[in-house]
């Protein structure tokens, strides 16, 4: 309910305030940040005495809480007490200031004592401390700046609203909503965090966590690729392992993924490129040709769609090495190069295959390349150190 009370606050108030309530009724004060938003929005909707309420509780539970005394100062100021307003303003910014010296004390007869460590420690939770307390001190220093007009401080007043314009308005502190944000499920977060896991070669969390995204959206084209991809990975690194049954059983559900991902879009450049990887993979682990030759066709068709895609020339460039097809093995390769310069890795493939060709000037400046790209780049040092004395254009 914290998450809907969060999100409706703007448009749908009053079912915001529903949302809140429920939440303070769960959890009460711990942490403080549901009530203290509850107190906020019944104060934007003028529900003062609901307001109040809420606010005396907070209050008891944590008598010292910047947020609550603020929306104290501000119903205060609703109820049309400016001086009480100006007061509770006043003392919360004298016990900031208060702390902020008394920390800075330590921090220097800390560095005195030869603990810098310490000392900048102190500074930084003192800083945030203070960051966090002070809150919207825009906002909360133009509200004292108007309790200040109102009880006749006027020419205090106007130095406050100028001091107050020139400071910032910071969210504030409220982990519970930070936890909301990272417990959100949905078709979106489950791509990003699947997508996560993936970089950090966590294949099975990804796989599991988008099998129940496909399973929720089972027409989502990405869900597909995503789930697809992870199961190639995770049957590749049993495939390594000398697990070959596991890794074919891997391989046949990336396809079925691949497959359906197809269905919802046969343009797809993605599906396409996919389904070359896994076919390869098989194809290796099989030794059936067949299986590479179309590999290389969906790569050539992922570069129909998508002439400059770099890694459907590379791949393609390996499986026509396979097909023993070197020509066009190195035309594959200058063409990943031709599209992606920077690339090392597409470099030290071509330069290799110019060297199985006896293209020995040609090779040498593909391994310069990619060594003034990453000088330990180590294909490019092994091909380096293996080159014939006779490709040596000196």
């Amino acid at each position: 309910p914290y998450y809907q009370g969060r999100s409706l606050a703007t448009t749908k108030p009053q079912d915001a305030i529903r949302y809140l309530e429920q939440t303070v009724q769960i959890c009460g004060d711990k942490p403080p940040a549901p009530r203290l938003t509850l107190i906020e929005l019944l104060l934007e909707q003028g529900e003062l005495d609901k307001a109040g309420s809420q606010l005396a509780q907070a209050l008891a539970a944590d008598p010292n809480n910047a947020r609550a005394k603020t929306a104290k100062a501000r119903l205060s100021f609703m109820q049309g007490d400016f001086q009480a307003c100006h007061d509770i303003l006043t003392q919360l910014n004298q016990q900031l200031q208060q702390m902020y010296v008394k920390g800075m004390t330590q921090a220097k007869q800390l560095t005195e004592k030869g603990n810098r460590s310490a000392a900048l420690s102190l500074v930084q939770k003192l800083q945030v401390y203070i960051n966090n307390a002070s809150g919207k001190m825009q906002t909360s220093g133009l509200l004292l700046s108007e309790a200040m007009r109102r009880i006749g401080m006027t020419e205090d007043a106007e130095k406050q609203r100028k001091f107050a314009l020139s400071k910032p308005d910071r969210s504030w502190p409220d982990p519970f909503w930070s936890e909301v944000g990272r417990r959100r499920t949905g078709l979106k977060f489950a791509r990003s965090q699947a997508d996560i896991l993936y970089g950090n070669q966590r294949y099975d969390e990804a796989k599991k966590l988008l099998q129940v995204a496909v399973e929720q959206y089972p027409t989502d084209l990405f869900a597909r690729i995503f789930l697809g991809r992870s199961l190639i990975r995770e049957g590749r690194v049993e495939y390594e392992n000398g697990n070959q049954d596991q890794a074919m059983a891997l391989y046949r559900q990336a396809e079925t993924q691949l497959a359906k991902a197809q269905e919802i879009d046969p343009q797809s450049v993605d599906a396409i490129f996919r389904m070359g990887v896994l076919q390869l993979y098989i194809g290796e682990a099989t030794g059936d040709k067949q299986l590479i030759q179309r590999a290389a066709d969906l790569y050539r068709e992922a570069i129909r769609i998508k002439p400059d895609f770099t890694m459907a020339h590379y791949n393609l460039g390996l499986c026509l090495r396979q097909l023993e097809d070197l020509p066009g093995a190195i035309n594959a390769l200058e063409m990943a190069v031709a599209s992606q310069p920077d690339n090392a890795d597409a470099l030290a493939a071509l330069a290799e295959l110019l060297i199985s060709a006896e293209r020995y000037d040609e090779a040498k400046e593909k391994i310069e390349m990619a060594l003034s790209i990453n000088p330990d780049h180590p294909r490019a040092m092994r091909l380096k150190a293996s080159l014939p004395s006779s490709g040596s254009s000196e």
